[in-house]
Order: structure tokens, then C-alpha cells, then sequence
């Protein structure tokens, strides 16, 4: 009796440990396909958010040296040569999405067609859908069983740039406020003793107005520096 009874209790623990091993699958699996897809969700917003920093990287850039392009003192013809750069921002975004795309064991490459931009005035608004996934399922976004991100990026004003000579300080001045004039923001940089300043200097001869004004991309760079890249949705 003791035997049968021993094996009718092997009987009963038998079944529930094949329940037991059944649940711990199920649950793996779960959390597998929701890690997976929360992965895919990071990866995606990752991919939307340097998509637009790149963009508007180049949108700033693009405005400064437009801007430079209508300076109203002698110096402009030291800018010229660097005005005709027309930025791509499409394939700026594309080239940053897929570069942090990276490897996906989900999915496959990102394409340039799930890329989408849009201008927003003083900086882009960048959608990116992931390629089809094996799994997507979970807490994240979905269209159409792929997941889904959206990054806001636009240009802001950091600070008044000062380079330790007062004629490149002035036009760097000139240069900050109407670049953010052009993106819709106010910014009071430029005084009314940077212009004498520039009055001043368009007087001179231009051969001495170039040497005072030095290599122009020192100027360029302090207006991209006080004009900084930021995340906003």
C-alpha cells in the first residue's frame, strides 16, 4: 500500500510540474517578446532623436552662412566663397538614423523612405517607422506592426560669443542676431557700438579690413558655438 500510495503521489506531482515548466515558458516568451519590443521602441526613438539633431545641425549652419551672405560692410566678400554650401537636410537625418540604427536581431536595415522630415522655422521635426520586426508586440508604438518614433530638434541661443578682438566680436554679433531673427527668435547681441565699430572698419581699405578680420571661419565657428542643438519634443 505504501508503494501504491508513493507512486499516486508521483502521479499527482508529475502533471504539476509539467504545468509549472509550462507557465515559466509562457512567461519567458513573454517577457522576451516585450523586451524585445521596448528594444526595438529605444532603438527607434534613438534613430528619430540624432536624426533631427543632424538636420538642424544643418539648417543652423545653412541659415548662418545665409545671413553672412548679406553683410552690409566691405568685409562680405571674405564669406562668399563659403555661401554657395546649399545643406541636404533629408539625407543629413537618414545618414544619422541609420548610422544609430546599428544592428537589430529584430529587424532588418532602416531605409531612407521611413525616414520623414519636416521644418518646423527654427528647427525639423523628424518621424522614423522601423522596418518590419519579428517581434513588435508589447509596450511600444506600433503602425502597421512596426514601431514607431518622433523627435523635435531646433535651434537656441546660448550666449553672445566673444573672440578677444572687438571687430570679429562685432560681426559675430551681427552675424548671432540675425541668424536668430531668420529662425524666429529674438536674441541682443549686436549694440549699437559693435556698428560703429563695423562703420568704422568699412572705411578702411579692403586689404586691411580682411587683416583685421582674419580667417572668417573663426567667426563662423563662434556663431555655430553660441547657437547650441537641443531636443524639444
Amino acid at each position: 500500500m505504501r508503494i501504491t500510495g508513493a507512486e499516486g503521489e508521483e502521479g499527482q506531482i508529475t502533471p504539476a510540474l509539467l504545468l509549472a515548466v509550462v507557465a515559466l515558458i509562457f512567461l519567458g516568451l513573454l517577457f522576451a517578446q516585450v523586451g524585445s519590443a521596448s528594444e526595438q521602441k529605444t532603438q527607434t526613438q534613438t534613430a528619430a532623436d540624432s536624426a533631427a539633431v543632424a538636420a538642424t545641425h544643418q539648417l543652423r549652419d545653412s541659415t548662418i552662412l545665409e545671413v553672412a551672405a548679406t553683410i552690409p560692410w566691405q568685409v562680405r566678400p571674405l564669406f562668399e566663397p563659403l555661401t554657395a554650401w546649399r545643406p541636404e537636410l533629408t539625407a543629413a537625418a537618414c545618414t544619422a538614423a541609420q548610422r544609430n540604427w546599428g544592428e537589430n536581431p529584430h529587424s532588418g536595415p532602416l531605409d531612407c523612405g521611413d525616414v520623414f522630415l519636416a521644418g518646423t522655422g527654427d528647427g525639423v521635426h523628424v518621424g522614423v517607422i522601423a522596418p518590419p520586426g519579428q517581434v513588435v508586440k508589447g509596450p511600444a508604438d506600433v503602425a502597421g506592426e512596426r514601431a514607431e518614433a518622433v523627435a523635435v530638434s531646433r535651434v537656441t541661443f546660448v550666449r553672445c560669443p566673444e573672440l578677444g578682438q572687438v571687430k570679429q566680436t562685432a560681426l559675430a554679433h551681427w552675424l548671432v542676431d540675425r541668424t536668430m531673427a531668420r529662425l524666429g527668435h529674438p536674441s541682443d547681441c549686436f549694440t549699437f557700438g559693435d556698428g560703429l565699430v563695423l562703420e568704422i572698419l568699412d572705411t578702411w581699405p579692403f586689404p586691411e579690413a580682411e587683416a583685421v578680420i582674419g580667417p572668417p571661419e573663426r567667426i563662423l565657428d563662434a556663431v555655430r558655438a553660441s547657437l547650441r542643438i537641443e531636443i524639444v519634443g
